[in-house]
């Protein structure tokens, strides 16, 4: 649960940061830009911390997968954004590999 936990806050960190990024770089609003750098700024902090309930490579893997698998989503809905047929096929590739990890 504690890892779900880790993993949720760095999505949702990594998330800010990138969409302030965008917004930045339409908007030119500084605003945006020191909102993103806080929010990258806190991701080392947490994912030092999940790697004290996971090994590295896991906890890494675990974060770009399920990171892999909302953006896109985000994208869609904030910026409108569509994914062709081979990124679609791609994603889903990544998130099979995420619950093969998660196989014990």
């Amino acid at each position: 649960m504690k890892m779900f936990l880790y993993v949720l806050l760095l999505v949702i960190l990594d998330a800010i940061g990138l969409a302030a990024a965008k917004q930045w770089e339409m908007s030119h609003n500084k605003f945006y830009l020191i909102g993103g750098m806080i929010s990258f700024a806190l991701i080392p902090i947490v994912f030092g911390s999940m790697t004290r309930l996971s090994a590295f490579g896991v906890a890494n893997a675990t974060w770009a997968a399920v990171t892999t698998l909302v953006f896109p989503i985000i994208g869609y809905l904030l910026f409108k954004e569509v994914l062709s047929l081979w990124q679609t096929i791609g994603i889903c590739t990544i998130v099979l590999g995420l619950i093969l990890m998660e196989i014990k």
